[in-house]
């Protein structure tokens, strides 16, 4: 018996509110209904003709645009588009054709959309972010959207994308609690001027920003300081999400963005796709093979899977494509955030989208006090992997931290939203951005390095959409990861060179200590999972690493049970 594959409609619920604010979720291919999000009827109004003109209905569950009052913003969609050539002799439009991104129109007037609605064009013109137009909370009902594309004639598949965003606005903050591990001082972020290090450096032991090079160095004023306005992804990278980005890449890029070939024979279960055993709830797996003697290659086809086949089919309501994506490397998070058009998250806008525009609670979590309770992955109501389970728990700050169970992992996104709760008991931000504390841990930019490449990030650089043929990021000043010094002789240990990470884990996770998802804590850049710096070693030794890094004591980022992460975008 074969499993069924389900690849074209995917419907998903999430009855979520926080006050006026109803958290959604993320849209997928051709005709999508994802949670409280929903495009149908997408139509080419012009097929074969240069830029290509699209239409489709959008509608989503209480949205929000509020001004004059806290918190002063409103939500977004960001659309953005893949089109796939199709040669003149295809049957039934299947190609292996690569899909690529297709840039936006640059006129105004090429696009519409119903009230109460409003399309943002960007100058990058990677997509559009659709969002209110006035004030107004409650539902967005299926409305008309046209959009027009800047692409050669000739006949294409589409395939439309959405990401809830939250718009940050431009404000001062206070970055830093003084008391949470490896703080920053508490000081208000009034610009985007560069900043000398020496002014934000404190502390002893463990308590201080900048570990090493504490002096007059600078952060650039083009580095993102969280003071200027953007948009930030309302919910982490989810399974679906993944799942839908690597059903876009070639063969080879699949095999660099995979933890096993895309040829494996995946057998009436799927092959766990990420992780070898698929523990930790990553249910994403390969389920049709792709095919490597082709030319071109064939990819293979990715699905969701938490409740294994064949009892129940792939892309289900029960396979958890709610649930956080973990197991994603840093390379990995900006190959998606290139492909998607967005950026990566920078320390200081991780702090303001979390606090907003209000001064610091020593030892706060994301939800703007200390208070926290835990949420875990073994202690759920509701159908399991679906989006209706929720957490036995109930407190303030819900928040999935400290299972001590090795087989527990990340929750749906969002799921402390009820209709009942608050920001306090939903877990969210000043904002209503949703798991900044808890469930899978953020990657952003930073480190403890003024002077190294983790300040190198601009706030106008954003993914082009194209990635390189292996299937890496290709966006200028997002990395490396890390800055790895000369080798030099060291007694008794052969050569030595050090090892400069540019990237923070922040927030916490689900199997990590309460402390660790605080806003303004640093700690988990220094343990024995991600050390800013070792000593990497080789000679009487043999390669030893002196201290463990991220990579498991080497320069290798492996993927882990806890990391995830989402995208920024700046504004407009």
């Amino acid at each position: 018996m074969k499993k069924n594959i389900t690849m074209k409609k995917i419907h998903i619920e999430m009855p979520l509110k926080i006050r006026f604010l109803l958290f959604a979720f993320i849209l997928t291919i051709f005709t999508i209904n994802a949670n409280n999000v929903r495009i149908t009827n997408v139509t080419c109004l012009n097929p074969g003709i240069a830029n290509s003109s699209l239409s489709f209905n959008l509608s989503w569950d209480n949205s929000w645009r509020v001004s004059g009052m806290a918190p002063n913003n409103y939500d977004a969609v960001w659309i953005f588009v893949k089109t796939q050539l199709v040669d003149p002799a295809a049957v039934n439009c299947e190609t292996t054709n690569p899909w690529v991104h297709g840039d936006m129109h640059t006129a105004q007037d090429s696009f519409a959309s119903g009230l109460p609605l409003e399309i943002k064009l960007v100058t990058d013109q990677k997509g559009i972010f659709i969002q209110r137009a006035y004030d107004g909370t409650g539902q967005i009902t299926a409305t008309y959207v046209k959009i027009k594309l800047s692409n050669a004639a000739g006949n294409y598949n589409f395939k439309v994308f959405g990401i809830e965003m939250v718009y940050v606005p431009q404000a001062a903050f206070v970055i830093g609690d003084n008391s949470s591990n490896r703080y920053i001082p508490a000081q208000w972020i009034s610009s985007e001027n560069a900043i000398l290090t020496s002014s934000i450096c404190t502390g002893t032991g463990g308590n201080y920003f900048f570990q090493y090079a504490c002096n007059d160095q600078s952060i650039p004023a083009a580095y993102p300081k969280g003071y200027d306005a953007f948009y930030c992804m309302k919910y982490e990278i989810s399974q679906n999400q993944w799942v839908e980005f690597l059903n876009t890449l070639t063969y080879d890029q699949q095999a660099t963005r995979t933890s096993i070939l895309p040829n494996t024979v995946p057998g009436l279960s799927g092959a766990c796709a990420m992780q070898a055993t698929c523990s930790n709830r990553n249910g994403v797996k390969l389920i049709q093979s792709g095919i490597s003697t082709t030319a071109p290659k064939t990819p293979a086809i990715y699905g969701c899977d938490l409740q294994t086949a064949p009892g129940d089919a792939f892309n289900s309501n029960l396979d958890g494509k709610n649930i956080a994506m973990n197991y994603l490397t840093w390379n990995d998070l900006l190959t998606y955030l290139d492909w998607s058009g967005l950026r990566p998250m920078s320390n200081f806008e991780y702090e303001k989208a979390c606090r907003g525009p209000i001064g610091q609670v020593a030892g706060e979590y994301a939800w703007g006090t200390t208070q926290i309770t835990q949420a875990q992955s073994s202690l759920l109501t509701g159908t399991v992997g679906s989006a209706t389970e929720v957490s036995q728990s109930r407190g303030y700050g819900l928040c999935a931290y400290g299972s001590a169970l090795g087989a527990n992992g990340p929750l749906r996104v969002g799921f402390a939203a009820r209709d009942t709760t608050t920001r306090v008991t939903a877990g969210a931000t000043y904002y209503g951005i949703m798991d900044m504390s808890g469930n899978v841990m953020e990657i952003v930019t930073g480190g403890q390095f003024a002077n190294r490449q983790g300040y190198t990030l601009q706030s106008t650089i954003h993914g082009d959409g194209s990635l390189t043929a292996a299937g890496d990021y290709n966006s200028a000043g997002w990395g490396p990861a890390y800055y790895q010094g000369a080798w030099a002789a060291v007694g008794g240990r052969g050569e030595c060179s050090l090892v400069w990470w540019n990237i923070e884990f922040r927030g916490g996770a689900w199997d990590r200590a309460a402390s660790e998802a605080r806003i303004s804590d640093r700690s988990y850049n220094n343990t024995s999972i991600c050390n800013s710096v070792y000593t990497v070693c080789w000679g009487w030794y043999n390669n030893q690493t002196y201290s463990g890094g991220y990579g498991a004591g080497t320069t290798t980022q492996t993927r882990l049970a806890n990391v995830g992460g989402r995208g920024v975008r700046s504004f407009p």
